[in-house]
């Protein structure tokens, strides 16, 4: 996700001159919060829990982020946004709240089959500090999260 963005920016500072495009890269990736667009992770992650997944794993991989970068994750409001995923309760109200619609239980359990596997231990702050979310990930989670995604398009 970080990739895209950085490669949109690139793609802009291009386009106004070669020569300014490598000092405006450096300086976006410098300003660019290394939790931009990481909503995409959190709300496969709170529609597992809210289908009753487990956190633990999910609760300790978020925190050492928020420890690697404290001041990205408070720019982010990161530790907020766990903590009112934490309150959720489980169940098809805790669903709907997560998904933005209310889910005919048929598809609220097919979400629920696709996301309770779903993990973000893959998600430690080397991999994030290397800038390479992407390559990181597990083949096996990269399917998952990816089978999840077309599930919940498809809604």
């Amino acid at each position: 996700m970080k990739h895209t963005v950085k490669t949109l920016a690139l793609a802009v500072a291009m386009m106004a001159s070669v020569a300014s495009a490598q000092e405006e890269q450096e300086v976006q990736e410098e300003n660019i919060n290394i939790f931009t667009g990481f909503e995409y992770v959190l709300q496969p992650i709170g529609i597992k829990w809210a289908c009753g997944g487990g956190s633990s794993n999910d609760v300790t991989a978020l925190d050492a982020l928020i420890a690697a970068f404290p001041e990205d994750a408070a720019s982010a409001e990161l530790q907020t946004t766990i903590d009112g995923m934490k309150e959720l309760t489980t169940g098809q109200a805790a669903l709907a709240e997560m998904l933005g619609i209310d889910a005919s239980s048929a598809q609220a359990s097919d979400v629920c089959a696709v996301a309770m596997p779903l993990s973000v231990e893959w998600a430690t702050p080397d991999l994030f500090a290397s800038n390479d979310n992407e390559g990181g990930v597990p083949d096996d989670q990269r399917e998952l999260w990816s089978a999840f995604w077309q599930v919940v398009n498809s809604i």
